[in-house]
Formats: structure tokens, C-alpha cells, sequence
């Protein structure tokens, strides 16, 4: 039931609306000056209403005001026109639909203010827009509030990704529940739950390595559990590293984290790729940095040059590299993009089949590859290339394409396209198709020259990379 003193606002508004209409009908038959009276009693009244409306306290005044500014015209019709009906028919039809309207408005708001109403459906429209800003695969059909946050129902051609939508919505828990159609699913979101992302936004400095010997596994970031998050040695077993990621996303740091722990390993020889000549200028004490394209092509030679060296030295049935061989050798480079853009076409051949053979056939020679691009994509590098590492770091990413061309078919289980913006380091380690939900340890800018000052001495003079200089 409806409380007797909600209508009491009705009354006012009601009677000064009929008054209204027969008054500027009695002063427009009279002169032109009654006529611009009436026309600002109008004008002040529909003022009147209008600031009702913007403060609209409960749903009494949005009834009177959509009848009076919604019918108005039939009413004034009506009653021009047919005034042996006014009493008998008019008026309670007019009662009727009012009593209507308030009981939809009432069981559709509650009697809630008009602002809260609005704000409701303001933040509906965002809901939608959310679903149709991350998934151009996906079209909402409904969204509807709930207490702990939002169920969005939605049609789709492929794949919801509910993380994207709660970044979208600034919403902790997200998730996909399916239907019994097929093609459409809801997507459940909890404001009261907290993202797994959430507890990697604490950074944690690289303080001290841990690696300290070659063939042991190297420490790069922590866990959503706080737990370290470790990858194993470069190149062993074949598993050299893939880390892609768009621009602004930690790829940097995390290179310096790895390079930092490999740098305090004395029986690594670091050679260091940077053909766009900004990354590894501060490692040049204790790497060979070959800067830019010319020399990063050097660099390959000379690596794939002692590759074939030690096979023809080793024994036949030898499978892994043996330290009496000598040093281990690990390759970085940063912008492997860069390679393919760069050169003659038969340059960028050579380039590109030296790597695979470097990757394909460097395990059993001591020889590991790191592999980082900042466009993940069928341009930057060759799915052999991409096959060839076992192990996959993802970073944020623009799209699931790019997703895709670094973790390939394990996308699933390492949607790097999830990873938040402001989360930089945030990434996902796989490893043998086993993924880890992980942020990469802080290493500043700074750091590398005092690393490479202090470690200068494992550095050697390895004469096979003379030829790349």
C-alpha cells in the first residue's frame, strides 16, 4: 500500500495544472497582452516542474510530472473538445493512469530519488559499455545490479574473457557462467572480491642473486602467494626463453633482473644483442654488447660459429654440455622484431636460419637464447622461432593476438591480454605448459653499470667473440 500523505503532493500540482489550462485558454480569447500573461504563468509553472523533477524526492512527483508534461496534449485535446466527458470519463481516466504509473514506478525504483534512479542506469549503460569495449566478439543483452556487484548476460561468436570486463568495471572477481544455449552466457562480477592481481601490487626490489653458478635456476619474480617465481636455466633441456610484451608493460626490468643474475655466474659468457642500441649500454663491462644491426649479425656468426666448434669436439654420444668444455653461453636479445626489418632480404635469411640453429642445436653446445619483443607478432618472428622456446614469458599485452603468438596454444591457461595496465611486471611465467600468475622482481636503470663494475672480472677474453667486434 501506498502511504495516504505520498499523494498529498499530488493535490497541489494536479489542481494547478487544470487551473493552468483553462486560465491561458480564457486569456488568449481576450487581448494579446492576456495572452503573454498566460504565456509566463506557462512558462514559470513548467519552471516549476522541472525542479521538481531534478529533485524528485520520491515516485509522487515523477507521476505528476509525466502525466502533466507526457499527456498534455491529449488531455488539453480532450478537454477542449469534449467537455460533457470531462467528469465522466476524462477525469478518471486521468485518476486511473496516474494510480498505474505509481504502482510501475514504485515496483520498478522503489521510490527511490531520481538521482540514485539515474546513477542506476548510468551505471548499467557502463556495464554494457565494458562488454562491448573488451570483447568485439560479445553483444550484452542485460545487465543487472546485484548485491555483491554484476551479472551481465551476454551473446557471443568465441571466447569471454570475464577479467577484462572486471578491469573494465574495476571489479575484483570476474567469471563466465554458460546457459543452456549455446552462444550466450552470463558474466558474474564480485566487487567484494579481491583480484588476483591485487596482491602483486606491492613491488619487491632484486636485492642479491641467487644463481651464483651456471645450471641452476634463476630467480625473476614472486607469486600471488608471495611465493619466488623461477625459470629454469637458458638453454637447458632446450629451454630457451620467449618474453614478449607491449610497450610500457616491464620487459625491460625483467631483462635486467635476468641479465643481473646471470652477470654473478663467473662461468657465463653474456652476449648481449641490441639492435636498436638503447637497452644494455650499462652492461658493457662484463657483456659483449653488440649495438645495432650490424653488430647483432656479427654476434649471431660468432655464436653459431663456436656452436659448431664444440659439436665437431664433442664426443658422439654426448647430449648435454659438460663445464670442461668450457664456459656456458647465454644469448640475449632484446628487439628480436628488429632483425627482420633490417638488411637485404637474403641478410634477414641468414639472420633468421642461424637463430633457429642456434636454438635447435645449442642445448647440447652450452649455448641458451633469450628472445624479448615488444610486438608480439607473425612479423616480428617465425612460429619455429616462437616453437623453439619452451619457456614463455607474457607480459601485458594489447590484444589476444599477441597473446597468442607468445604463449601459443596455452593461451588459456596464461591470458596475457588480462594483465591490468597499471600493473607494470605483471606477467605470467610458462614452463612446460605449466603458467604462474606472477609480477617480476624491480631492478632500476641505474643498476646495471654498478652490476657489471662489480662482476668485470668473470668477464674474459673468450677469442671467438673477437670476430663480432
Amino acid at each position: 500500500m501506498i502511504p495516504l500523505d505520498r499523494l498529498v503532493p499530488l493535490i497541489p500540482v494536479v489542481f494547478a495544472a487544470m487551473w493552468g489550462l483553462g486560465w491561458f485558454r480564457r486569456q488568449s480569447a481576450k487581448s494579446a497582452m492576456s495572452l503573454g500573461n498566460a504565456a509566463l504563468g506557462g512558462t514559470v509553472m513548467f519552471a516549476g516542474l522541472v525542479y521538481l523533477w531534478k529533485n524528485r524526492k520520491d515516485a509522487v512527483t515523477v507521476v505528476a510530472i509525466s502525466c502533466l508534461l507526457g499527456s498534455l496534449g491529449l488531455l488539453l485535446t480532450l478537454w477542449w473538445l469534449m467537455p460533457e466527458w470531462r467528469l465522466y470519463i476524462i477525469a478518471p481516466v486521468a485518476a486511473a493512469a496516474l494510480c498505474a504509473y505509481i504502482a510501475w514506478d514504485y515496483r520498478a525504483t522503489g521510490g527511490a530519488p531520481l538521482r540514485v534512479v539515474l546513477d542506476f542506469k548510468r551505471a548499467e549503460v557502463r556495464a554494457r559499455n565494458a562488454v562491448t569495449a573488451t570483447h568485439d566478439n560479445a553483444r550484452p543483452r542485460a545487465a543487472h545490479r546485484t548485491q555483491d556487484g554484476w551479472r551481465i548476460d551476454v551473446d557471443h561468436t568465441g571466447k569471454i574473457e570475464p577479467e577484462l570486463v572486471g578491469q573494465a568495471l574495476q571489479s575484483g572477481g570476474a567469471k563466465v557462467v554458460p546457459t543452456d544455449r549455446l552462444g550466450r552466457s552470463t558474466i558474474v562480477l564480485d566487487d567484494k572480491a579481491r583480484s588476483d592481481w591485487e596482491r602483486l601490487y606491492e613491488p619487491r626490489p632484486w636485492l642479491a642473486p641467487t644463481t651464483l653458478k651456471a645450471g641452476r635456476d634463476i630467480t625473476i619474480g614472486f607469486d600471488v602467494d608471495g611465493a619466488p617465481v623461477s625459470i629454469p636455466w637458458i638453454g637447458s633441456d632446450g629451454r630457451h626463453v620467449l618474453c614478449g610484451g607491449s610497450t610500457g608493460g616491464g620487459k625491460s626490468v625483467l631483462l635486467r633482473v635476468i641479465i643481473a643474475e646471470l652477470a654473478h655466474c663467473p662461468d657465463v659468457e653474456l652476449v648481449l644483442c641490441d639492435p636498436k642500441m638503447v637497452e644494455f649500454r650499462g652492461w658493457a663491462e662484463r657483456a659483449h654488447v653488440a649495438r645495432g644491426p650490424e653488430a647483432t649479425g656479427r654476434a649471431f656468426d660468432a655464436v653459431y660459429t663456436e656452436m659448431m666448434r664444440r659439436y665437431n669436439g664433442m664426443p658422439e654420444d654426448q647430449v648435454e654440455w659438460s663445464d670442461s668444455g668450457g664456459k656456458r653461453i647465454v644469448m640475449v636479445v632484446d628487439e628480436i622484431g628488429a632483425l627482420r626489418r633490417i638488411g637485404s632480404a637474403k641478410e634477414r635469411t641468414e639472420r633468421e636460419q642461424k637463430l633457429e640453429l642456434i636454438l635447435s642445436m645449442g642445448r647440447a653446445a652450452g649455448i641458451g637464447a633469450i628472445l624479448a619483443t615488444q610486438r608480439p607478432s607473425h612479423e616480428a618472428m617465425s612460429t619455429e622461432v616462437r616453437d623453439n622456446c619452451r619457456v614463455r614469458i607474457g607480459m601485458g599485452c594489447e590484444s589476444l593476438q599477441q597473446a597468442t603468438m607468445i604463449m601459443g596454444d596455452s593461451v588459456d591457461i596464461a591470458p596475457c591480454q588480462t594483465i591490468p595496465e597499471s600493473l607494470n611486471g605483471g606477467m605470467f611465467v610458462r614452463v612446460d605448459r605449466r603458467a604462474t600468475r606472477s609480477r617480476s622482481l624491480f631492478l632500476g636503470p641505474s643498476e646495471p653499470r654498478k652490476i657489471a663494475a662489480q662482476t668485470a672480472g668473470y668477464k674474459g677474453e673468450a677469442a671467438w667473440l673477437a670476430k663480432a667486434k
